[in-house]
């Protein structure tokens, strides 16, 4: 466990800011030098989350500013990896504020309540640096795979199936796959083809305390869920069924769209229930990112890059013309706005490109000369657009 010494008793507001632990979750619970309240001023506390983001705040409760981020983290199915806490130091608030507007200033994105997307320590103390001096800090920790701060609340990487086993008449019941908790597969409801889930699946990971037949019927009665659009109903062939009781009711089989399935989930209203939402929302967004690498796939790489490249340069061109309308002091949910903004008008842009270089690279154009076109392509209007005044 790494560690610096506090500040003596009057060290002036001009002093370095020093360091006391970087270390993981549970080591910081036990610092002896990390307490709430225990200083009668305040720390800067910067906590790296796994998805990238990082949470920055200046406080007195040091241990409660790491413990909110966990929460905040397992909101957004990611964990807390680390946290750097500095030694207390008058004026740290001011300190923060001053690095909040810098890091804004430098085009970081801020998602609110202190995160910031994108952001490493070196680069945040990179910043910090520029108003203020810093002590390197200690060495960052070696978080261990078993390391508790990877908490089991984090869904498992959903695993997109294409084929569904087959139901005969001696199949076990159901019991959910842990492997993607639900199995999602490509069926077809209403004749399109699309991800799906078996309801079964889906009752048997909620652990309904219902039968399923019950709980199925009743709940596309209560939300009016139809069919072929929402669902759809795989019977089986009756001449293979037992008549009488004891007949096999387990074949009628329901296929789910995953919005019919996420709101299922979440009408459950328990852990089980929001934990396979947020997994069925992560296998939208896989097969999107499959669909959008499909739409891509037949076009050279030196073509593709050039797309990317393109999009990006007129995505940036648009907000640093949106920056300049709001001014030299934008408001941070402003800034914010444009960031959003020009992700939207380059994912657009980039569809827009690929649609137009697939046709030349089917003409016969080659690679090169397609590229450089892109490089050099304005979208109609863009000229006049472009040298609109902002004054």
């Amino acid at each position: 466990m790494q560690e610096s010494t506090d500040y003596p008793p009057g060290e002036n507001l001009f002093a370095p800011i020093r360091w006391t632990a970087w270390d993981t979750p549970l080591r910081i619970a036990i610092h002896p030098k990390v307490a709430d309240d225990a200083t009668e001023f305040p720390r800067l506390v910067l906590v790296c989350l796994g998805n990238g983001w990082m949470r920055i705040t200046s406080t007195r409760r040091p241990l409660t500013a790491v413990s909110t981020a966990i929460r905040v983290a397992r909101e957004h199915d990611t964990s807390v990896v680390s946290a750097l806490i500095s030694a207390p130091r008058p004026r740290m608030g001011a300190v923060c504020g001053s690095l909040f507007k810098r890091l804004q200033l430098e085009g970081y994105r801020y998602r609110g309540h202190g995160i910031f997307e994108a952001l490493d320590v070196p680069q945040a103390l990179s910043v910090l640096a520029q108003t203020i001096r810093v002590e390197p800090p200690p060495a960052p920790p070696a978080v261990a795979k078993t390391d508790a701060t990877a908490t089991a609340t984090t869904p498992p990487s959903p695993s997109i199936e294409h084929k569904e086993p087959q139901m005969t008449d001696n199949t076990p019941a159901h019991k959910p796959s842990m492997d993607g908790l639900i199995p999602v597969f490509v069926g077809r409801i209403g004749g399109v083809e699309q991800h799906v889930c078996n309801a079964r699946d889906l009752h048997a990971f909620l652990e309904v305390g219902r039968d399923f037949t019950n709980w199925i019927k009743d709940r596309i009665e209560k939300y009016q869920f139809v069919e072929n659009q929402d669902f759809t109903i795989d019977s089986p062939n009756l001449a293979n069924q037992r008549s009488g009781r004891g007949g096999d009711r387990r074949s009628v089989t329901y296929h789910l769209t995953l919005d019919m399935a996420k709101e299922l989930s979440m009408v459950e209203n328990n852990d089980k229930g929001r934990m396979a939402r947020r997994y069925f929302i992560e296998c939208e967004r896989k097969a999107l990112g499959m669909a959008a690498a499909g739409a891509t796939q037949s076009l050279p790489q030196e073509v593709e890059d050039a797309c990317e490249t393109r999009a990006w340069r007129l995505a940036e061109e648009w907000r640093s013309m949106g920056m300049a309308l709001l001014g030299p002091t934008p408001r941070p949910e402003n800034i914010e706005t444009l960031w959003l903004a020009a992700g939207v008008v380059k994912a657009r842009t980039k569809e827009r490109l690929v649609a137009l270089t697939q046709g030349m690279v089917k003409k016969g154009h080659g690679a090169t000369s397609v590229s450089s076109w892109i490089l050099n392509w304005q979208p109609p209007g863009y000229s006049t657009w472009n040298q609109v005044s902002w004054h």
